[in-house]
């Protein structure tokens, strides 16, 4: 077999290892107890759903049907198993978690953006293992260009308006156009899980000027 890593992926890293393998293994936490509390009656673990397909669009450059079924494997687990398997690398990413200091320093952890805030104002995330940064920031950034596409307005029929990026080689210049073109921006994804999430406010809005902090750090894109 032909070593087909693409330009910009480090040897022997996480994102280099998806690529080789085929597909993406995401593990979903499906417990609102173990997850900060959420209210029995909501829970984010569709949504997480929306960011695994998101990752395997930037990972593969397909935002077909095809990358949801045959380069995503999906696995419904309890927080505990969750980060034991991330830490073993048996699995890719594992969410939604706390973005606190116990995953962090005891869970090895590494976080991106918030991608929802629950009840009671505790942010919650996708996590990487903390032993590549590569991919915690592949990971990152698919979580950012969902908001960014928000605040720009752009939706799927207008993604070829997101920007080109060089982060991770040319391989993966038209990542963010892709993972939009596939899941939407932030807001749509929101409200293809509304049912499970609950309405949205708080600190799950934008920031337009007398919002929350839900944003990517000024100057990234611009």
């Amino acid at each position: 077999k032909a070593h087909i890593a693409s330009p910009g992926h480090e040897e022997g890293g996480q994102l280099e290892a998806i690529f080789e393998r085929g597909y993406l293994k995401c593990g979903i936490i499906d417990e609102g107890t173990t997850i900060g509390d959420i209210d029995e009656e909501y829970s984010p673990s569709g949504m997480t759903t929306d960011y695994c397909y998101a990752l395997s669009t930037g990972i593969f450059r397909d935002y077909s049907d095809i990358t949801k079924h045959n380069r995503t494997q999906i696995f419904s687990l309890n927080s505990a198993d969750a980060t034991t398997l991330l830490n073993k690398r048996e699995l890719d990413i594992i969410g939604l978690v706390e973005m606190n200091l116990a995953n962090d320093i005891s869970g090895n952890m590494s976080f991106s953006e918030p991608i929802y805030y629950n009840n009671q104002q505790e942010p919650l995330a996708l996590a990487t293992s903390q032993d590549d940064a590569q991919w915690a920031s592949f990971v990152y950034w698919t979580v950012s260009s969902t908001i960014y596409a928000e605040e720009k307005n752009i939706t799927q029929s207008s993604s070829s308006e997101m920007p080109l990026v060089n982060l991770f080689g040319p391989y993966h210049i038209r990542m963010m156009r892709n993972i939009i073109n596939a899941v939407g921006n932030y807001g749509d994804i929101y409200d293809r899980n509304i049912d499970t999430l609950g309405p949205r406010d708080g600190l799950n809005m934008l920031n337009s000027g007398n919002g929350p902090q839900f944003y990517p750090f000024p100057g990234i894109f611009d």
